[in-house]
């Protein structure tokens, strides 16, 4: 597959450029005869150049090695005058086409190769998206560097996808490249879109569409989504989806004559409500919880959701609400309140001095900051730039964002805290602000890493490791239980 083919290029005008270029290389006579010899014949006998890229990559494969044309195809390529067909560079080692690429849009790469080193990259993968990724894009697309957008990208991603002769291998290889592209493009500011953190994302659409329902419920499920969507933060929004994606699941499968909402009854959710309770969790996809039985918080957040969803649809007077109110106050589950589980005392000091030994920089500077100030953990990941204020005589106090309560609030510092947070910032790096999740103002987000947000993941493998390497253990000889959120309770224990 290859985008709009160039404008054909006599061969003789072909000939000439590819011998210029040839001069300029240091050859000796013999090289440059061989050369020479060896163009003059391939133009002979492939005149139109784009004619014969369109034949099978495999024929075409063949005559290379036989005529070792490739010095000749790669200088055109570079030259914007022909382009990379992505079938045949799924099976032709592609020696020489990034510098090819590269000689035409030098200040474009040196952009680009500037943006992979401020990201902390090692010089030799800055190397690799650049000449095996970037080189391929363009020997593809054509243009030059300041001319690709995300749709170019996604577009070129696409087109890798539908080559056949790409093995799962090179897949795997090519999509690690092209994530590593478009970070860099983001960074270079030739696109002002980030990358999704996670391409594999599913929409709206894609989770309703993998569960079995009838066409106008999940129509009606996925508008209320989407209304929903516009005033609740992202996290809460997946959270709905989670819990009605069960109801739906279970109409599906125990009620299927029900195709449409205003055909509930009462005795609909009276089976659900026993149902639900010792349903499996499903999560983000159904198979990731097998076995594992919901919560009573999960049971409680589903049967509120379904309870809001009809309020909701029968007060905006949607012609899909059933006819009267079908879910109670009664039916919701109450939960116990226990006080926040702060860690002993004893327990507390040796974990901390395990987290202090963690090699994971971010796990041992996040853990120390989140037990010193008392944050959760979405509240460390949305601390920016010149959140810590120093006050003089009153100390030094961390700025906490808008978070689960979405108010803001100012917390006292210890030392052990800001040394953590100075030695992070020492080594942060520079890099482009990035949306915040919830305002899509641009935000200097503390916890980065190569140009993206951290998460939770590793503060929560840093935390099992602290707590396996402390030797702690629980009920039954197991490692002891240790939870990110039972550090911020033990400065208020």
């Amino acid at each position: 597959m290859t985008t709009a083919s160039t404008t054909m290029v006599a061969p003789d005008t072909v000939l000439a450029g590819y011998l210029d270029h040839v001069a300029t290389l240091g050859l000796g006579g013999r090289a440059v005869r061989g050369r020479t010899r060896i163009a003059s014949t391939f133009l002979a006998a492939h005149p139109d150049l784009q004619e014969w890229m369109a034949r099978p990559a495999s024929d075409r494969l063949t005559e290379l090695r036989s005529a070792g044309a490739w010095p000749l195809l790669c200088h055109v390529i570079g030259r914007d005058e022909l382009r990379l067909d992505l079938e045949f560079a799924a099976v032709k080692n592609l020696t020489g086409l990034g510098s090819a690429i590269e000689a035409r849009d030098p200040d474009g790469f040196a952009a680009a190769r500037t943006a992979g080193l401020a990201l902390g990259w090692t010089p030799s993968w800055v190397e690799t998206v650049l000449g095996e990724c970037l080189a391929v894009l363009l020997a593809w697309h054509g243009g030059s560097v300041s001319g690709i957008t995300n749709d170019t990208v996604d577009d070129f991603d696409a087109a890798l996808a539908a080559t056949q002769a790409i093995p799962p291998s090179s897949r795997r290889a090519y999509r690690n490249r092209i994530a590593g592209l478009r970070q860099v493009l983001f960074e270079a500011r030739i696109v002002d879109t980030p990358p999704r953190r996670r391409v594999w994302a599913r929409s709206y659409g894609q989770r309703f569409a993998d569960v079995p329902m009838a066409d106008a419920i999940r129509e009606t499920l996925l508008r209320y989504v989407t209304v929903r969507a516009a005033v609740l933060r992202p996290k809460s929004v997946e959270s709905l989806i989670n819990d009605l994606l069960p109801f739906a699941d279970y109409l599906t499968t125990h009620h299927p004559e029900v195709t449409s909402l205003d055909g509930l009854d009462r005795s609909h959710i009276e089976g659900f409500l026993v149902w639900n309770r010792t349903r499996t969790w499903r999560g983000q996809r159904a198979a990731a919880g097998a076995g594992r039985t919901i919560s009573m918080a999960v049971i409680q957040s589903t049967v509120l959701s379904l309870r809001n969803l009809l309020d909701d649809i029968t007060a905006w007077g949607w012609e899909q609400a059933p006819p009267r109110r079908l879910v109670f106050a009664a039916d919701v589950p109450k939960l116990d309140q226990p006080l926040p589980r702060a860690l002993a005392p004893d327990v507390d000091g040796v974990v901390m001095n395990a987290v202090a030994g963690l090699e994971d920089p971010f796990a041992r500077i996040g853990l120390t900051v989140l037990r010193g100030a008392g944050l959760r953990v979405g509240e460390l990941l949305d601390l920016e730039l010149g959140s810590v204020v120093d006050y003089g005589p009153a100390g030094t106090w961390l700025k906490v964002p808008l978070g689960k309560l979405a108010t803001e609030r100012m917390v006292p510092l210890s030392a052990a805290t800001v040394a953590a947070l100075d030695e992070w910032s020492g080594g942060r790096g520079v890099c482009r602000p990035l949306p915040h999740p919830r305002t899509g103002a641009l935000t200097d987000f503390l916890f980065v890493a190569h140009g993206r947000r951290l998460g939770q993941t590793r503060l929560r493998n840093g935390l099992l490791a602290a707590v396996e390497q402390s030797g702690l253990r629980g009920a039954g000889g197991a490692p002891l239980v240790v939870t990110p959120h039972q550090l911020r309770h033990i400065v208020s224990a």
